[in-house]
């Protein structure tokens, strides 16, 4: 579907199909269409051009855009997009440090993805010392114990 890609060329290609999604999306009055077409996109990819796509991720969740901090969260939390949690990170700190509800609502997002990243690591470290993921009791006790200690 894609020819040599490199950082730039990705950039251009995730934001112009995205504007299309948000475009469609807002035309069919069917908000939620744009991000399942995000994830479809992002599907699409072969493996170096998803590394590339994890970058751009990274970038929007800290982009000054509302709509382009969604999309890039979008694709953090379906994809399980580890190297992007700290512009995750990041973008929670300054988010936080907003007075605008909005912006704190964002702000709760970014935790809530954080402590869903928790989960993954624990499902990849069972994976990979078992071959297997964790049952999913035991991920669900993980999570209660990390919550008990806030």
């Amino acid at each position: 579907m894609f020819f040599s890609m490199n950082l730039d060329r990705m950039r251009t290609l995730m934001s112009r199909k995205w504007s299309d999604f948000v475009r469609v999306a807002s035309d069919a009055k069917d908000s939620s269409s744009a991000g399942l077409d995000l994830i479809a996109l992002y599907d699409s990819f072969d493996e170096s051009q998803k590394a590339l796509a994890d970058v751009v991720a990274a970038e929007w969740v800290a982009s000054p855009d509302f709509s382009t901090r969604w999309a890039g969260r979008v694709l953090v939390g379906h994809f399980e997009i580890t190297s992007a949690l700290p512009a995750v990170r990041a973008s929670a700190a300054r988010l936080q440090a907003s007075v605008d509800p909005y912006e704190l609502a964002e702000a709760e997002a970014d935790l809530r993805l954080l402590e869903r990243a928790a989960a993954w690591r624990d499902r990849l470290t069972c994976r990979q010392s078992t071959g297997t993921p964790a049952p999913y009791w035991q991920r669900i006790n993980r999570c209660l114990l990390r919550l008990r200690s806030f």
